[in-house]
């Protein structure tokens, strides 16, 4: 049985998508699909067209899902009575802490899936606050691997993923209110500490005053 799992992170290999993939399916580690690599797509869609099930896991960007992932989606399409009736399993990370940032996304994951492509949706696993992946060591996130480890397991056996999955991983929806209140209360030059550290990175600066839409 063959799994092809597809990267769609801008960032590629150095994405915290690369870093979680072995979290859910170690064996799968080398045989992953990196979507940034436009110019490898038509080579991705024949070895996808031999596979048994498949693995998308990237970041949201902008509530919804990266350019290179839509693309690669856009692609499979001309090609879905290739892809029909197989299991697919969706993997949506992002900073936000909230897993309801990302359900929009979820849900269109499962249209595509079955709607526009006729395939075998199997469940989205949603993971809030993934951008502190960058500086955090793997000990930081056993919990997170115990959970994805059942995803893992779901998807060797072609299975549903559980149905509380998302709440285990993300504990809740929304923030309490009183994690909520934490938040506004937290000086904003530690609360955008690692914005700015990031932006330096790139020989940026952010202007958090800054309205660029008026």
């Amino acid at each position: 049985m063959k799994l092809i799992v597809f990267n769609g992170s801008p960032r590629g290999q150095k994405s915290n998508s690369t870093r979680m993939i072995p979290w859910i399916l170690k064996e799968a580690a080398d045989d992953i699909c990196y979507l940034n690599k436009s110019s490898l797509y038509d080579t991705y869609l024949r070895k996808a067209k031999t596979a048994d099930s498949f693995l998308f896991v990237f970041p949201l960007y902008v509530d919804s899902m990266p350019g290179i992932t839509k693309a690669y989606f856009e692609a499979m399409e001309q090609h879905k009575t290739d892809f029909a009736g197989k299991p697919v399993y969706f993997v949506i990370h992002s900073g936000f802490p909230e897993m309801v940032q990302s359900k929009a996304l979820s849900h269109y994951n499962a249209y595509f899936a079955t709607e526009i492509m006729g395939m075998d949706y199997k469940g989205t696993v949603i993971i809030g606050g993934s951008e502190s992946m960058q500086m955090a060591p793997d000990q930081a996130f056993r919990k997170l691997q115990i959970n994805l480890k059942l995803v893992g397991q779901a998807i060797k056996e072609y299975k549903n993923l559980p149905e509380d999955i998302n709440i285990r991983i993300n504990k809740r929806e929304r923030l309490s209110g009183f994690r909520r209140f934490l938040f506004r209360i937290t000086p904003g030059p530690l609360k955008n500490f690692y914005w700015h550290y990031r932006a330096g990175q790139h020989g940026e600066k952010i202007d958090l005053k800054g309205r660029p839409y008026g």
